[in-house]
């Protein structure tokens, strides 16, 4: 006879081919689990894949009670998180003007050259910077050309 292994249960009479694993978002950390009822919900701050132990939330995203995957919760575009094991969505910090933040972002990321972000916490994207002004990576505001210099969008 062999003990039923970590986020695992066997039920009476299970055979060694009959293994159940603890479904994604739960886990058993403990030997001996006889049913489902003995997997209990990922802690905060984890993802609980089926079978194995939690694991460390990622950047850019928050893992509440029972989370199953390590992307399923990103912090919505216009925010990021840059630390570990996040657990609510409330961690998620506002994206800064000059940056831009998709879903799930670890840490703001500079409007590159040619594009702007003059919005706060609201941009999953840079945008365009307009004809007759220039943008250099991270501009917040379109500056304009020098008299006697012109620029197509996008410069």
């Amino acid at each position: 006879m062999t003990n039923c292994p970590n986020n695992e249960y066997c039920p009476p009479g299970t055979g060694a081919s009959k293994i159940n694993y603890c479904p994604s978002g739960t886990y058993a950390p403990y030997t001996n689990s006889k049913s489902l009822d003995d997997c209990i919900p990922c802690p905060y701050g984890f993802y609980c894949l089926s079978g194995q132990d939690p694991a460390d939330c990622p950047k850019g995203y928050y893992c509440p009670k029972g989370t199953r995957l390590a992307t399923e919760f990103p912090c919505p575009s216009g925010f990021y998180i840059d630390t570990l094991n996040a657990k609510v969505k409330g961690e998620c910090k506002p994206c800064s003007i000059g940056f831009y933040c998709p879903d799930g972002t670890p840490a703001p990321i500079p409007c590159p050259a040619g594009t702007y972000n003059d919005l706060d916490n609201t941009a999953k994207e840079c945008q365009t910077c307009p004809a007759g002004k220039y943008c250099p990576q991270g501009t917040t505001v379109p500056l304009k050309c020098a008299p006697g210099m012109y620029s197509s969008a996008g410069a």
